[in-house]
């Protein structure tokens, strides 16, 4: 079951049966601690991922071209969104970068939130696999900035995510668990869409850097596997009705979630198109990142 690389987007709203469900949560606990090692709670370190950091900043891949770091600076914190006026444009290379950084201040914005709902000082499954998790995207956040890193930018202080966003992260921590279990999935999947575009995306606008675009698959390679476990462990902890009210709310998250990255028009990320996301499967991926995944 866990190894299932045709999975599509349908499968993940398909009940599994109770003995399947709690067989698939002890897998997945055993797949974090081999994948991350234990969390260290003070520091918000995983060990394992850790020391991918560490590969990561002496990895050859650099963006050789001139950088305006004041543009880059200037369009991020000055965005346009619906009903406002254009920002000027900038290059479709920056403009990745800019999509990955504002991916990143969703990522951060919801772990700093989120984090605090989980009981720090229990160490018990499921607390433990949540704790991990969290520490996971806390991670998705340096390799996205590690994204920038590769251009020789220097990231200050983030701009607040827009309003649908924040109003989603509040929902995932103040409603009651049988609606924000099947919204965490929602979000996730949405999530995932987002990953698998820039990843798409990476291939095409640095084809004439192969070392450059390796460098950026590999970050975001690291940040979808961990999607895919956060997918498949929370349709694990839902019900079937559970299940059900997911998939009625998942059009809706991402009809709301479709004006999340204003700025991006140029890339096609804004407005988010969800409706591509039916024709995926999981086989679609590359082996290196179905190889650190865990699948249910």
């Amino acid at each position: 079951m866990m190894k299932q690389r045709h999975l599509t987007l349908e499968d993940w709203f398909v009940p599994v049966s109770a003995a399947q469900r709690a067989a698939g949560l002890e897998a997945y606990e055993a797949h974090l601690a081999a994948r991350d090692g234990r969390p260290d709670v003070a520091t918000r370190h995983l060990p394992c991922r850790e020391a991918r950091m560490a590969q990561f900043r002496h990895d050859d891949g650099r963006f050789q071209g001139r950088i305006d770091a004041a543009q880059f600076a200037a369009y991020l914190h000055a965005t346009p969104g619906p009903g406002t006026p254009d920002a000027p444009p900038v290059p479709l290379d920056l403009l990745f970068v800019f999509a990955c950084v504002r991916a990143n201040t969703y990522e951060e914005y919801a772990v700093e939130q989120l984090i605090e709902t989980i009981e720090l000082h229990q160490e018990a499954m499921p607390n433990l696999v949540n704790l991990t998790i969290m520490f996971e995207e806390y991670y998705h956040t340096k390799f996205l900035c590690s994204i920038a890193a590769l251009f020789g930018l220097n990231l200050g202080v983030a701009p607040t995510p827009p309003f649908v966003v924040r109003a989603l992260i509040a929902g995932l921590r103040h409603l009651p668990l049988w609606v924000a279990h099947p919204l965490t999935l929602c979000a996730e999947i949405i999530g995932l869409a987002l990953f698998l575009q820039l990843y798409e995306l990476a291939g095409a606008v640095f084809a004439d850097d192969p070392a450059l675009r390796h460098a950026i698959e590999l970050r975001l390679g690291e940040v979808i596997a961990d999607e895919l476990g956060h997918i498949s462990y929370n349709r694990l902890l839902i019900t079937p009705v559970g299940l059900q009210i997911a998939r009625r709310l998942l059009p809706l998250v991402a009809r709301g979630s479709r004006h999340g990255l204003p700025g991006t028009e140029a890339l096609g990320l804004y407005p988010f198109s969800f409706a591509a996301m039916y024709d995926w499967h999981v086989g679609c991926l590359p082996d290196g990142i179905l190889d650190q995944a865990f699948l249910a």
